[in-house]
């Protein structure tokens, strides 16, 4: 089970909470008391599992986002006397530049099917320990649906809170722009490979999800600061709000088609990994053990999503940009197009490049397909770079994504299209001057 998986030893527990306190020092700093928390008192074990809600429903004095705020304090006060402590915000925001802002291949999570697990066992690591050091197993993290609240909640913010981190770009008034957080193309996505991502494979070209290179990074990116680096996003308490609602979209994924399944192959199934307990000791969580709501140990409120992006009004091609090459489907790929086909559009075409050079900083872009005077919005993709990398894992990630309808016969009818991408000038940014360098653009049918 999850929990057992993931929860700190018994011995740890004892040690922060027999007393009802949360002051212990772990790894040798000794014990220092400190006050209780003014929280509310604990509620009584129901044997319900605690709810994820969206923060946007949650008043000032809401009892989880208390209990957040309060864990969080806690855990950057450890961090402050002992930065090596496993239960302080250290050691938990440096875990996720381990296995995020890295090159390896074995260490590295993105750019494949161990994105949206990894993340899950990551922010269950975190629910469980503000549950241990505030004493309040009923606790469960807020997420924020920005598909429903385009700005960042006003609760992440303020002078001594917390949550709030100053390195962020955008603040409680900005607004996420609508194409950013679309997520039809993704929830579409007919099964695990094209909404999570690709079986990882050292010989093959890395491709990620839909839901990975869309949504999920250009919040990431929009937002700036910390969250706008695989380095520093873990440390900002925000990352646990947004990756709870890319969690809750992996459910809401699941639920809306029998079709919609995770994988089934042991490599994935079986696969650990590792995070610091409470006790500073490494717990391997496995995949197969937190896909179901009992042994993850919380559910969602609800599953729903809203479209951001009217579907007949997409961005406008506003010319320009940067040519990334010229493709079509081959005949065989045409022939397999039309079998396939009940309608336009019910293939998926993935458009696939090559990454020769990372940007210096996160480069968001939209993406256009020029075919017969006629220009088709793609989606709006962000490519974020690995401080560092200069060789090996960001030269083989490859981009997928779904065609619009409107390019559909385009490709049918064996035409050649021009794959564009346009950047998307963010506030507090600018776009580098040199091309973006990539191999070329091939397209390929997945279905």
């Amino acid at each position: 089970m999850q929990a057992r998986l993931l929860a700190p030893s018994r011995r740890a527990a004892l040690g922060l909470l027999g007393t009802g306190l949360a002051g212990a020092l772990i790894a040798g700093a000794g014990r220092t008391r400190v006050a209780a928390p003014a929280l509310p008192p604990p509620l009584p074990a129901t044997g319900r599992l605690p709810v994820r809600r969206d923060i946007a429903g949650m008043a000032a004095d809401d009892r989880d986002l208390l209990i957040f705020r309060e864990g969080v304090r806690m855990m950057r006060a450890r961090s402050d006397q002992n930065p090596l402590d496993p239960l302080g915000w250290h050691i938990y925001g440096a875990q996720h530049s381990i296995f995020c802002a890295t090159n390896s291949f074995k260490m590295q999570i993105h750019y494949g099917w161990f994105f949206l697990p990894w993340h899950r066992a990551f922010l269950i690591n975190l629910e469980q320990k503000i549950r241990l050091l505030t004493g309040r197993p009923e606790f469960a993290l807020p997420y924020w649906d920005w598909t429903r609240s385009p700005r960042l909640p006003a609760a992440m913010f303020g002078a001594g809170n917390p949550l709030a981190d100053t390195t962020r770009i955008q603040g409680p008034e900005d607004v996420l722009p609508l194409d950013f957080t679309e997520l039809g193309p993704a929830m579409r996505g007919p099964t695990f490979r094209h909404f999570v991502g690709y079986r990882r494979d050292p010989n093959s070209p890395q491709i990620e999800g839909t839901l990975e290179q869309s949504a999920h990074n250009n919040v990431h990116n929009w937002i700036g600061g910390n969250m706008a680096s695989f380095d520093g996003a873990g440390f900002d308490p925000l990352f646990a709000l947004h990756h709870g609602n890319v969690d809750r979209l992996w459910a809401a994924w699941r639920k809306a088609s029998p079709a919609h399944q995770d994988p089934t192959d042991a490599a994935w199934r079986d696969h650990r990994f590792a995070f610091y307990g409470a006790d500073g000791q490494v717990e391997r969580p496995r995949v197969g053990d937190i896909l179901g709501e009992a042994s993850s140990g919380y559910t969602f409120d609800r599953l729903d999503w809203r479209h951001t992006l009217p579907k007949d009004a997409p961005p406008a091609f506003p010319g320009g940009g940067q040519l990334l090459g010229r493709a079509k489907l081959s005949e065989g790929q045409r022939a397999r197009f039309v079998n396939q086909s009940t309608g336009a559009g019910a293939s998926r075409v993935l458009v696939q490049y090559e990454r020769l050079q990372l940007p210096i900083h996160p480069l968001c872009h939209r993406l256009f397909l020029l075919h017969g005077g006629q220009a088709s919005y793609c989606g709006t993709f962000t490519l974020l770079p690995i401080p560092g990398a200069v060789a090996g894992l960001d030269t083989d990630v490859s981009t997928q994504m779904e065609v619009p309808v409107a390019a559909v016969a385009a490709l049918r009818s064996g035409a050649s299209v021009s794959v564009v991408a346009v950047p998307v000038q963010l506030k507090g940014r600018t776009i580098p001057k040199e091309p973006l360098r990539l191999s070329g653009v091939k397209l390929t049918l997945d279905a």
